[in-house]
């Protein structure tokens, strides 16, 4: 064995972002799953009446009035929102501002962390209502549209994996004065790319002439052929009439604790009179 100096070993990260699909059967889909449809319904009640005897439910059982409260207060209190960073901004960027409507409803699209993992990248939000074909998707900046349309019918929230639009229960057009009627058995498909960093672990394994030069093969140590050449392969291998190949290459923690292998893709022959490196890479 032998160790590694600080100098022969780094870690790089990178950012990987991975194209995500999933299929979305209205009104309830196939609960728990990676992407589920709720509905905020702006209170008839103050908050402080709330019967959850009487109250409506989503699938996931949470009450369709508390839903509207919890995103109207983390989003969209006082006219404000949040950025993609889940910072407050103004509800009017750009002039495409979105305040959610005094009356109606709303709906929540809420994907699970495992399928965003750090955040949805920006400008890859696309959800299509395959019943009429019609699609709704993001600029980049955190607004959502009807596609082919300029009017901000929503925000999506990239770092917490939440879109929210208008909801509309009158059938008719796909959009409705930024309010979206989506039939009870719509299929939707639901598409983004989720985004990870993901660490890249380098080795550089050097090996001079004298180091590794010797088969651990058990017919090498015993001699028990010659290959018709007169000699025990032993002393074939301590005059140089055979040189060793090499094949694995393990790395160990200081405890001696095998902590990952690399296999070269055929036997690599060990140079005898310059140094050897190999360089392991490995992605976590």
């Amino acid at each position: 064995m032998k160790s590694l100096t600080p100098d022969k070993k780094s870690i790089s990260p990178f950012v990987v972002h991975k194209q995500q699909s999933y299929l979305y059967q209205m009104p309830s889909g196939s609960y728990p799953g990676p992407v589920n449809m709720l509905i905020g319904t702006v209170p008839t009640l103050p908050l402080i009446e709330f019967d959850p005897l009487h109250a409506t439910e989503n699938v996931d059982g949470t009450y369709t009035d508390t839903v509207y409260y919890n995103i109207r207060n983390m989003f969209y209190q006082s006219g404000s929102t949040f950025d993609a960073a889940g910072q407050i901004i103004s509800a009017s960027v750009l002039g495409r501002g979105y305040n959610l409507p005094n009356t109606g409803s709303i709906y929540v699209v809420s994907m699970t962390q495992t399928t965003y993992g750090e955040g949805i990248l920006p400008g890859s939000f696309n959800l299509i209502d395959q019943g009429v074909q019609q699609s709704i998707i993001d600029d980049g900046l955190g607004h959502l549209f009807v596609s082919g349309s300029i009017s901000v019918i929503g925000n999506i929230f990239y770092n917490l994996g939440l879109a929210i639009f208008g909801r509309t229960l009158n059938s008719g057009s796909f959009n409705q004065s930024g309010s979206i009627y989506i039939g009870q058995q719509d299929q939707l498909l639901i598409e983004f790319k989720a985004t990870q960093t993901i660490y890249e672990h380098q080795y550089v394994c050097t090996m001079s002439p004298l180091e590794f030069n010797f088969s651990m093969n058990n017919s090498c140590i015993s001699g028990s052929s010659n290959f018709g050449t007169g000699l025990p392969i032993s002393s074939m291998m301590l005059t140089g009439s055979l040189v060793p190949y090499f094949t694995t290459i393990g790395l160990y923690d200081d405890y001696l604790q095998l902590l990952a292998i690399a296999k070269v893709p055929h036997p690599i022959r060990r140079t005898e009179e310059t140094d050897q490196s190999i360089i392991i890479r490995f992605d976590i």
